[in-house]
């Protein structure tokens, strides 16, 4: 499985302006694909999270398009086959070996891969341990 550091964006979106579908049509009139997608409520509205080999380009037309966004660095693991369970066992590995995972997702666009995203507090942290366990 593929450990690397990527860049995540976080699309804010407020209640009543939109929903998430919008902006995904946004991204994909102007072909940008995602490898990962994931959203969460906040008090003003929804975050939608993403990352893509375009993270500038996705950045640029969707703040373009009036949405407020921020980049932050996060762990993507895989792609990797779906397996129940999975995912639970490398956490609790993590957790073992000390690193603090401040949030983490799994994300299927494709039905047969997905991909583990991990907000961390020490990704170098992160990398070292995923890079030992291989």
């Amino acid at each position: 499985m593929t450990t690397t550091r990527e860049i995540e964006i976080r699309v804010h979106i407020p209640y009543g302006k939109s929903d998430m579908a919008d902006v995904l049509t946004l991204l994909e009139q102007n072909d940008l694909p995602t490898v990962t997608r994931s959203c969460m409520a906040s008090q003003t509205g929804v975050i939608l999270l993403l990352t893509t080999s375009q993270p500038e380009e996705v950045q640029r037309v969707v703040s373009a398009a009036g949405y407020h966004c921020e980049t932050q660095s996060v762990i993507l693991l895989g792609p990797t086959s779906s397996r129940p369970g999975a995912a639970a066992g490398l956490l609790l590995k993590l957790a073992r070996q000390g690193v603090n995972i401040q949030y983490s997702y799994l994300s299927s666009i494709d039905r047969d891969q997905c991909y583990l995203v991990f907000k961390t507090a020490d990704d170098d942290q992160m990398l070292k341990t995923m890079l030992a366990a291989s």
